[in-house]
């Protein structure tokens, strides 16, 4: 499934963001039906399969700009279910994950677009990747210690949504450039 035009091809970053896709069904199953710690587990090894996935492609350059937009949606909806899981089992309070899953939706819809209009899409800077050891934190501290993950969930989404808008006004000024 190697496409010339560089769109789609099969690598293992590729491959590992397909993994993470599948790890997203299988997480509520696991933590659900099995144990939530069995979820946990689900949830630090599409976490650990991203890092793996991101270090191979920069160190093989096998980045494609199918990876490069599947994903981050790989990871949007990973998160999404997590806190959808966590709401639903009350380790979550309910508003934080309905604005991180409307914020996460909002980004997939522009990254999608992007990525259709084959505009240039942008690595995650440091407030993205802080956003995510953010929520990762929580989502851990939220098996051990219940009161403090709210606080780190709180920070998480906060600076989440600092990302969303550094991000979207990146794309605006890029927009402008192009039609200049």
């Amino acid at each position: 499934m190697n496409k010339q035009n560089g769109v789609f091809a099969w690598n293992w970053p590729n491959g590992l963001t397909i993994f993470r896709f599948l790890l997203v069904a299988v997480f509520p199953a696991a933590y659900f039906l099995v144990a939530p710690v069995w979820g946990l587990l689900v949830y630090l090894l599409a976490s650990l399969s991203d890092l793996l996935d991101g270090y191979i492609a920069r160190r093989t350059n096998a980045i494609t700009p199918w990876g490069q937009t599947m994903d981050p949606v790989a990871d949007k909806l990973m998160l999404s279910a997590v806190l959808v899981c966590l709401s639903i089992d009350g380790r979550v309070w309910w508003w934080l994950t309905a604005v991180a899953v409307f914020k996460e939706a909002a980004t997939i819809v522009g990254g999608v677009a992007l990525y259709r209009y084959r505009a240039l899409i942008k690595p995650a800077d440091a407030v993205g990747k802080a956003a995510t050891i953010l929520f990762c934190a929580a989502v851990v501290l939220s098996f051990v210690w219940l009161p403090a993950s709210q606080a780190v969930f709180v920070l998480a989404l906060c600076v989440s949504l600092a990302a969303a808008v550094h991000y979207g006004l990146q794309a605006l000024s890029a927009a402008k450039k192009g039609a200049s």
